[in-house]
């Protein structure tokens, strides 16, 4: 194929003579028609380089099915049977995982699915297995340790101490590679992190979602998360079984297997040390003339609890009221059939501080954490008709400990563990602020004439 092309030639020049007519000459030249370009075939390595990230892809099986749960979970009508409840922790096991994927409003399971999703699929894309690892390890020491390191929190639900692990996975891994620029960013990265807890810790708020969320924010989750999440991105890595893939370290006998398992044992020593032991301080026992006292009372009425604070709250309450012994019936308030002759509205909720124990978590519970922390509630009586109000508060300084030496405290007379039911020298306590007031609460019940109560 060829083509007809005009090119302008310029005229050669003539000896001056005589005027002319300019010439114009003309030069036709045959271009070659380029031939259509052919698409190059993809080679070998390209197919294989398709494959691995196709593989990477349809590799997602951790995060993704997890996400969709927690979207199904977080949407029934009631998802307490999900959640972490202390009281029911070890009957009903399930919760240790289950917690995680429930969430208390739409905006706070929008936040944590977010970080979750995408934090969750950059690591598994890295490494599916180790990802597995940071959750398998996060999930449990998370559930086992926030109501420990958290005093007064019963009741947890979310993925944020997942979403913890996932980050500091990832930071890890950071600082395993070789370049130096990789390196300060996961160094930079897990002090953002521990900054992080340390603004939840000194604030009591959420750090991304703000102080005016109605969400309880728990710094010991995120801690706890931190460490699972910075342990499997140490962990040694296994052989790859695709060919051509390089050479990994082996864990067979000698140092590779030693450093397995120290890993682990450090990683179980880590969540029984700073997560499973603890204790705390007692009320003062009754005198005999105030257990008399106590004894000599007798309320013929049916009281409801209810609260604006989350349900854990509630339950500690009706079971502090019900082994006071005072009143003839305690239970939830949306749990009775029939109106009660009272009701008890929880107003104020005393301690519940966070705890941090990083020299327990560095000595593995070797060197315990003591702290001090208010222990207590404050409650208002009222009639159904809202004839009158009493109000009742009690609350103890209280002094705790977390590790393993601390809990040696507990054989000792005046210290406990932490139980997931209030202690009942709590219990006798409010027995007698109660007494205390029967004037004024038996005038609610029209029992006597009406006494001085506080108008609230």
């Amino acid at each position: 194929m060829s083509a007809r092309v005009q090119v302008p030639m310029r005229a050669p020049e003539l000896p001056p003579g005589p005027a002319s007519t300019p010439t114009r000459l003309v030069r036709i030249v045959r271009v070659p028609a380029q031939a259509p370009q052919k698409v190059p075939r993809p080679t070998s390595a390209d197919r294989a380089e398709w494959a691995r990230r196709l593989r990477r892809l349809r590799s997602l099986g951790v995060v993704l099915p997890l996400a969709v749960l927690a979207l199904v979970l977080s949407s029934l009508p009631d998802p307490s049977a999900w959640e972490l409840a202390v009281d029911r922790l070890w009957r009903e096991p399930w919760r240790l995982l289950t917690a995680h994927l429930v969430h208390w409003s739409p905006e706070h399971l929008a936040w944590d699915l977010a970080a979750f999703v995408g934090l969750g699929i950059a690591c598994e894309i890295g490494g599916r297995r180790r990802t597995a690892t940071a959750l398998a390890l996060a999930a449990p020491a998370i559930a086992v340790g926030v109501p420990l390191l958290t005093p007064g929190l019963a009741t947890y639900r979310g993925l944020s101490g997942l979403d913890s692990a996932l980050f500091a996975l990832l930071a890890a891994r950071c600082l395993r590679r070789p370049s130096p620029a990789a390196r300060a960013a996961g160094a930079a990265a897990l002090l953002a992190l521990l900054g992080k807890v340390a603004w939840e810790v000194a604030t009591g708020a959420p750090l991304l979602l703000g102080a005016t969320e109605d969400i309880v924010v728990v710094p010991a989750a995120h801690l706890l998360g931190g460490l699972a999440g910075t342990v499997a991105g140490f962990l040694p890595a296994r052989r790859s079984s695709m060919r051509g893939a390089p050479a990994r370290p082996v864990l067979r006998s000698g140092k590779g297997a030693t450093r397995y398992s120290t890993s682990l044992l450090a990683a179980g020593a880590l969540t029984l040390g700073t997560a499973g032991c603890g204790t705390m301080t007692l009320p003062r026992h009754l005198s005999p003339a105030e257990r008399a006292q106590i004894e000599s009372v007798r309320f013929d009425a049916d009281v409801g609890v209810t609260t604006e604070y989350p349900r854990h709250i509630r339950k500690d309450v009706v079971a502090i009221l019900q082994d006071t012994g005072l009143f003839r019936k305690v239970a939830d308030l949306e749990e009775l059939s029939e109106p009660p002759d009272l009701v008890v509205i929880v107003t104020e909720l005393h301690g519940g501080k966070a705890i941090i124990p990083l020299l327990t978590i560095v000595t593995l519970g070797v060197l315990p954490t003591f702290f001090t922390d208010d222990v207590g509630y404050g409650l208002v009586i009222r009639s159904p008709t809202e004839k009158g109000r009493v109000r009742i508060d009690y609350h103890y300084t209280a002094r705790g400990g977390i590790g393993f030496t601390s809990a040696v405290l507990n054989v000792l007379p005046g210290w406990s563990y932490p139980l997931p039911r209030p202690p009942r020298r709590l219990a006798r306590r409010f027995a007698l602020a109660i007494v205390a007031q029967e004037g004024e609460i038996r005038a609610l019940l029209d029992e006597e004439p009406k006494g001085p109560t506080e108008d609230l």
